[in-house]
């Protein structure tokens, strides 16, 4: 088990209301692949949010193999790596909120890409490198193409007959 105090805050957009099920929470933008040095950050972020944060899912494919069990937060957070799972995807689960589905923006992605792409889940707040909350429109930031509507943990461009 591994027991890891933040160093630095998570970069992190979240929506502002709870979305309805099969729509991105927000997006998470990591430091690094290496879960057990990243995972703290994240938990507390999300811990105002949802409360106490007792399981994490994520696919293996991008990130480096990292332990079962975390200590964030004064708390074991349980861990589970699944090959199905979107590798784009990170959940987040705990008693208060239940799921949170959470876009993962690459570590080695550029900043100004990165925020682009944070700020292109609908709905959301932006933590900024400095801990700053403000939405998208506040800080500047717009896709490059009109948004299609979230299906899933991905953006599909739909016909805009599909569109409510």
């Amino acid at each position: 088990m591994t027991a890891t105090t933040p160093s630095r805050p998570a970069r992190l957009t979240l929506t502002r209301r709870r979305p309805l099920p099969g729509l991105l929470d927000g997006a998470w933008w990591p430091f690094s692949r290496d879960l057990a040095t990243e995972l703290p950050a994240l938990v507390d972020a999300m811990e105002e949010r949802c409360g106490p944060v007792t399981r994490i899912t994520v696919g293996p494919a991008r990130w480096h193999r990292g332990p079962r069990e975390i200590i964030a937060m004064g708390h074991t957070v349980h861990l589970a790596w699944f090959t199905g799972q979107d590798p784009d995807l990170i959940v987040l689960r705990s008693y208060g909120l239940g799921r949170c589905d959470l876009l993962v923006v690459p570590p080695e992605t550029a900043a100004a890409s990165a925020d682009l792409m944070m700020a292109s889940v609908p709905g959301t707040e932006i933590t900024d490198r400095h801990g700053t909350r403000g939405t998208a429109a506040q800080e500047g930031l717009k896709p490059s193409a009109p948004l299609s509507p979230v299906v899933g943990a991905r953006v599909l461009p739909l016909p805009r007959s599909m569109w409510r």
